[in-house]
């Protein structure tokens, strides 16, 4: 019996998150800084310009944490002015390093000295915002705003704060007055774009970020953005052209070349698609996505001992990826390294307190190959009892484990004189799992579950059943047939589309 297929996208197939790089990088302290020189630092009567002459503190590593770093050498007769620069230059500093608990140190040092000083009020909030401390930010950025109502910067680290925050039509409306006080700002329709992706609210992402490319065709982050939202909703050719045009743009972008692989290996073209991983790990060799990606290609290829070394790459670039132990898992299974499988399997389970069904699925296979049929039965019932009923996945698990229950069962049935009882197990297993994988939401393993049905059914004689089911998968079939844009995924459901009118010829 065969673990879950690597294809599958439940699987384990990683990339970075939707609003990839949202937080900190759509509106940072750099940008920030081009709107705050226009009114210079409060307290001091100094513009930005004036104060760089007049800093003296060295880079520091964001390596350090923010006790080691933030002592800086004051010469006794120097003014409380230059002190405040001091701290100020070193916050600023310390934000562009990506030490933001560092930065928050030493703004909240300038503070002490000059309460209203407004670039190290907003520094401190900007990095609060880049530290995911939320609810800590609103305030200075609601104060600053009030002062400074025009200033688009402090609007958008607004909208950021309330978007990390869950509160997306909150965040989507300060991304709107960005767009009244300057309908032509870019960042503030990438913003609405990926606000409204977060909402569902699918054509209106699409129609936002039409309006950054006709503003500034040459943005790669839109093109990135749009991208991403057309993978969401399976335009994977249009995906596609997406990322290229902004690779097109920025050859250097790591994550773009990560979604190329995984658009190109979903269109039958792995080769590209394991260059296209290679480049972006060429890019960041810790980049861990991106070696466990390679690795599913490369399992796909059925090239295991190189995807095998692809999978520990990411482990140690991220040991605590339940997705890569689990897919260790699966390539040591098809080495026939069985009992290295249910470690790795193990230990996927136990960082996810084991309520990761993934796991449970493919332990049980190995178990299966390893100790029989009666271990793989136990190892999925205990999966069964150990989910966690408040995911969102929840039911998505629970059907595939009754699923790959109902394989055992019929499995097993082949191996007695009297396989009757079995399939009777295996029919009321693969009748729970379609009670969890309705077509609407899970259409793929909807057309498992009921594979699995229709063969159980025919074997106890229980024809009007199978061809009742057999009715059902061929209508959604053509369906999906008829929606999909991929001509790989056409190919492929054409395929199993005349599997199942070749199983209703024998009904």
């Amino acid at each position: 019996m065969e673990p879950l297929d690597f294809d599958d996208t439940l699987n384990g197939a990683i990339g970075g998150p939707i609003l990839s790089g949202w937080l900190p990088t759509a509106s940072g302290l750099g940008d920030a800084l081009s709107g705050l020189s226009a009114f210079g630092v409060a307290g001091l009567g100094l513009p930005l310009a004036e104060l760089d002459d007049r800093l003296a503190v060295s880079t520091v590593s964001a390596e350090l944490s923010p006790l080691e770093v933030l002592e800086p050498e004051l010469p006794p007769a120097q003014s409380p002015d230059w002190l405040l620069s001091q701290w100020l230059d070193l916050g600023l500093q310390q934000f562009e390093a990506g030490n933001y608990a560092g930065a928050i140190e030493a703004f909240e040092r300038c503070l002490e000295l000059e309460p209203t000083a407004s670039v190290a009020l907003q520094g401190r909030a900007i990095a609060l915002v880049g530290l995911g401390s939320y609810a800590e930010a609103l305030p200075d950025l609601e104060d600053l705003i009030a002062q400074f109502p025009q200033q688009v910067d402090l609007w958008g680290n607004y909208g950021h704060a309330l978007a990390g925050m869950g509160r997306y039509d909150e965040a989507l409306a300060a991304y709107r007055h960005i767009l009244t006080i300057d309908p032509n700002v870019v960042t503030a329709w990438l913003d609405c774009g990926r606000v409204l992706q977060q909402m569902e609210r699918w054509s209106d992402a699409a129609a936002a970020y039409d309006r950054a490319l006709n503003l500034q065709p040459t943005h790669a982050p839109a093109w990135y953005a749009r991208g991403l939202l057309q993978k969401k909703l399976g335009q994977r050719s249009l995906a596609l052209e997406a990322f290229e045009r902004a690779l097109s743009i920025d050859p250097y972008c790591k994550e773009a070349w990560n979604y190329r692989g995984t658009l190109l290996e979903d269109l039958g073209r792995p080769a590209e698609a394991r260059e296209a991983y290679q480049r972006a790990i060429d890019l960041d060799p810790q980049y861990a996505e991106a070696w466990n990606n390679l690795g599913i290609a490369l399992e796909n290829q059925q090239v295991y001992n190189e995807a095998l070394e692809a999978f520990r790459k990411s482990l140690d670039c991220d040991p605590y990826n339940p997705d890569v132990w689990n897919n260790c898992g699966l390539t040591l299974d098809s080495l026939n390294r069985l009992a290295e499988a249910v470690t790795a399997f193990d230990r996927s389970l136990s960082l996810t307190g084991n309520s990761y069904w993934k796991a449970w699925a493919n332990r049980g296979w190995a178990l299966w190959r390893l100790h029989g049929y009666a271990a793989a039965l136990k190892n999925w019932n205990q999966g069964l009892e150990s989910l966690d009923r408040s995911a969102a996945d929840y039911a998505l698990g629970c059907g595939i484990l009754h699923y790959h229950k109902g394989r055992a069962h019929a499995e097993e049935g082949q191996r007695h004189t009297d396989p009757f009882p079995y399939l009777q197990e295996a029919r009321l297993c693969f009748e729970q799992a379609l009670t969890f994988l309705t077509p609407d939401r899970y259409a793929n393993w909807y057309l498992e579950g009921v594979q699995g049905a229709i063969d159980t059914y025919r074997a106890l004689g229980q024809t009007d059943r199978a061809q009742t089911l057999l009715h059902q998968a061929t209508d959604l079939l053509r369906r999906m047939v008829r929606e999909t844009d991929c001509t790989t995924q056409k190919v492929t459901l054409a395929a199993k589309l005349a599997n199942f009118y070749q199983s209703g010829s024998s009904i």
